[in-house]
C-alpha cells in the first residue's frame, strides 16, 4: 500500500474523516488485475480491520462511561462521520473487485454479495447512514 497503514486501530482513535480518506483513497485509485488483486484484498481488510476495531473501541469505551464527553465524542465521530464515509468508499471498492471479474475459490460468496450490495448502493442514502448511527 502506497499510505502505510498505522500498526494499531490507537491511530484511528481521535481521527476524522480527512486522516481516513487517503487510505481509502489510495485503494480505489491503485491499479487493479488479476496479479495483484491479493494484496489490494490484504490491504483493504486491513484497513476495514484498523478502522472497524477503533469504532468498536470507542463505542465500548463510551458504554463504560456514558457521562464522559470525550468518550460520547469519539464515539460519535467515528459512527456518524466516518462510518457512513467509509460505508460509500467500501461500495466503490466492492464494485471494483466485482468489475475485475476475479473469484478464486472461497470467495464466491463474498463477490456475489459485493455485486449485490453494489447493485442495491445509492449515494443518496450516505446521510442516512449517520443518522441511524
Amino acid at each position: 500500500m502506497a499510505v502505510r497503514l498505522p500498526e494499531s486501530p490507537d491511530a484511528f482513535s481521535e481521527a476524522v474523516w480527512d486522516d481516513i480518506r487517503p487510505y481509502y483513497e489510495e485503494l480505489v485509485e491503485r491499479p487493479l488485475d488479476r496479479g495483484n488483486v491479493e494484496e489490494w484484498l490484504s490491504d483493504w481488510s486491513q484497513l476495514d480491520s484498523l478502522l472497524s476495531e477503533a469504532s468498536a473501541l470507542a463505542s465500548f469505551a463510551y458504554t463504560c462511561d456514558t457521562a464522559d464527553p470525550e468518550r460520547e465524542a469519539a464515539q460519535l465521530r467515528l459512527g456518524s462521520e466516518i462510518g457512513p464515509k467509509a460505508h460509500h468508499q467500501r461500495s466503490l471498492l466492492q464494485r471494483r473487485l466485482v468489475d475485475l471479474d476475479y473469484v478464486r475459490p472461497g470467495l464466491e460468496t463474498m463477490v456475489q454479495r459485493f455485486a449485490n450490495q453494489s447493485e442495491i448502493f445509492r449515494e443518496a442514502n450516505v446521510p442516512l447512514f449517520a443518522q441511524l448511527s
